[in-house]
């Protein structure tokens, strides 16, 4: 839905955020979570929350690079990652 037509709907202010291409691991999902940092962290007041979730997510990153170095790219396997049309809920 447009953010914009929602906020209209609901008269609730509305704050839409993009992830960029679809990828758990990316720096624009990174720099969008450093808004929600800056803008709804500090409004429900879980700025520390939202970093630990940007700082876990790079763990997750930097564990898989480790564990996937030595396969060759032709070698490594396809795989599906679910959930990213929704583009995720950030639980804080």
């Amino acid at each position: 839905m447009d953010p914009d037509k929602l906020q209209a709907q609901t008269h609730i202010p509305v704050v839409a955020l993009k992830y960029g291409e679809k990828c758990a691991f990316s720096e624009d999902v990174y720099k969008s979570l450093q808004i929600v940092v800056r803008i709804i962290g500090r409004i429900i007041g879980k700025e520390k929350r939202v970093q630990e979730v940007v700082d876990y997510l790079k763990r997750c990153e930097q564990d898989l690079n480790n564990r996937t170095k030595n396969i060759s790219e032709d070698k490594k396997p396809k795989v599906y990652v679910c959930g990213i049309g929704f583009y995720g809920i950030l639980s804080l």
